[in-house]
């Protein structure tokens, strides 16, 4: 188990390596996704102290999630003072499921893997 002092260090070099790289990459500031979660907390919290709450972005990225989640998330920012934004991913993968979907389908209904099948048994032969 770690002391204080370890884990307070530990976390002061967590906050210089994000300070420094955002600083070579020459980047304005840093996105992160928040999902209200310890996570999500932990890592703006360390961004916050490296960078400043105006160098900070979350975003909310639900799909199909229960409002309470977005609730938590919008906390999490209020909380440490950063820009937050939602961005509700539920169509956007509701329409890759249903393209997968078609594709899945149209790969099953032409009997493709039967006829690769076939080809690699005459090779054999």
């Amino acid at each position: 188990m770690l002391d204080k002092d370890t884990l307070e260090k530990e976390a002061n070099n967590a906050i210089a390596w994000i300070k420094d790289y955002v600083e070579k990459a020459n980047a304005k500031g840093v996105v992160v996704g928040n999902s209200g979660g310890k996570d999500s907390a932990t890592v703006i919290a360390m961004a916050v102290k490296a960078l400043g709450k105006e160098r900070v972005l979350a975003i909310s990225m639900p799909c199909n999630s229960i409002n309470a989640d977005f609730e938590d998330a919008k906390l999490v920012a209020d909380t440490f003072g950063v820009k937050f934004i939602k961005l509700d991913l539920t169509n956007t993968y509701q329409e890759l499921e249903s393209t997968l979907n078609r594709g899945i389908s149209k790969l099953n209904n032409e009997n493709i893997l039967e006829e690769r099948n076939k080809q690699s048994r005459s090779y054999n032969k």
